[in-house]
């Protein structure tokens, strides 16, 4: 897996291009977004989130990393409350304990949440 890695400005990046629709058709991106929100990984970016709060996003896990990056949209009630989605992509390495970094991980996203709201 050496020659097979990416970046979290890469995953951003991907997921940016996904939400505003450069990558394919909008009924693909609707199904494409479907299928990466509530997912069985809700112990990383949402697991301090609000309930109500709709995230798209894609966990992988391997031997001492852990990550989570996807589109977290607070918006998403149907309540026009100005509130504008944002990307945020964790990756980790060389890490001590999987739980604590998803911990961290689900830490970073709520204090991202809270200053951005």
């Amino acid at each position: 897996m050496k020659e097979n890695k990416t970046s979290a400005q890469e995953m951003g990046r991907l997921f940016e291009l996904i939400y505003l629709r450069k990558i394919t058709s909008e009924p693909l991106t609707r199904e494409f977004l479907d299928f990466m929100k509530d997912t069985d990984f809700e112990d990383r970016l949402a697991r301090d989130l609000p309930s109500n709060v709709a995230m798209y996003h894609k966990a992988a896990d391997a031997t001492n990393m852990v990550h989570d990056a996807g589109i977290i949209d607070p918006g998403s009630t149907g309540v026009d409350d100005g509130k504008n989605p944002f990307i945020l992509s964790i990756l980790t390495e060389n890490i001590a304990s999987e739980e604590e970094a998803k911990k961290n991980i689900g830490k970073l996203a709520k204090f991202i949440y809270d200053q951005r709201n």
